[in-house]
């Protein structure tokens, strides 16, 4: 995961990731939040199946584990942690569209 610690005009876009990941096992969810601005590496059980292993370039080791009976749980105290951005009104969307998804630039000027 690499991410900005802050947005800036210099950003090509301001698609962020974000070091959280909830997991669900039995009667329980888990979430993990890694409070950490610098490039992350999580092996999620790939490297070995029944471990995590969190790694970073740089940075201090605040974690932050949220538990709770289901993943709505988590998230909600996930929110109540880091804060919840209000949604702006409908008008200030306007029209969004993903660059993304489009394989042509004729695709492209299909959907325009």
């Amino acid at each position: 995961l690499g991410h900005a610690p802050a947005i800036h005009p210099g950003l090509k876009s301001l698609y962020v990731s974000i070091p959280f990941a909830v997991s669900m096992r039995g009667p329980l969810a888990a979430g993990l939040f890694w409070d950490n601005p610098a490039r992350q590496v999580w092996d999620m059980g790939c490297t070995q199946f029944d471990r995590w292993k969190l790694t970073a370039d740089s940075g201090e080791i605040d974690l932050y584990l949220i538990l709770g009976p289901d993943i709505a749980q988590v998230v909600g105290r996930f929110n109540e942690l880091t804060g919840r951005m209000p949604l702006p009104p409908d008008w200030a969307l306007g029209f969004h569209q993903c660059r993304y998804s489009y394989e042509t630039r004729a695709r492209v000027e299909k959907v325009a």
